[in-house]
């Protein structure tokens, strides 16, 4: 994983979160990746399939940036 943080921000609860970009290899490791440590807004892209995803701060939810759809669990 390779991550350009691009601001930061500490809420209320003292809870540390960035805004950034951060690039992965694949879905597996997308899904590795913890949306309570960013802000609404950042970015993921998953290098393997040439696919963005938006952070949903209000459910924390990684979604697509072509469709809205979430990022879900890898299927065989």
């Amino acid at each position: 994983m390779y991550k350009r943080v691009k601001d930061k921000h500490e809420d209320t609860r003292k809870k540390y979160r960035e805004y950034a970009e951060i690039y992965v290899d694949d879905k597996a490791e997308a899904l590795a990746v913890d949306p309570d440590d960013y802000i609404q807004g950042s970015k993921m892209y998953i290098i393997e399939t040439a696919e963005l995803y938006v952070l949903q701060a209000n459910r924390k939810q990684w979604r697509s940036a072509k469709d809205g759809s979430p990022l879900s669990e890898v299927t065989a």
